[in-house]
């Protein structure tokens, strides 16, 4: 069983969480779910977002996802785009 507080802890670790299911309105109009299917994937794949900290002695540097991303010295020279 998929629970709320793995989802959080994926979401906290940075994955993508993507879910699919069915619900219902219930009398008071909240949605009450009945059927619920949850993928967590931390997958390689393309990333993007604002970075918030940069650790130059780690070479890492964190997105607002709080995901972390090293930087391999030898990938350290790439394009920089300004505005």
């Amino acid at each position: 069983m998929f629970s709320l507080e793995a989802m959080a802890g994926a979401l906290e670790a940075g994955d993508n969480v993507t879910v699919k299911g069915q619900a219902a309105m219930d009398e008071s109009g909240a949605w009450v779910v009945s059927a619920l299917k949850a993928d967590c994937s931390g997958e390689d794949g393309a990333f993007g977002g604002r970075v918030v900290s940069v650790d130059l002695e780690a070479g890492t540097f964190t997105l607002t996802s709080g995901r972390t991303y090293t930087l391999p010295a030898d990938e350290a020279e790439g394009e920089t785009e300004t505005e």
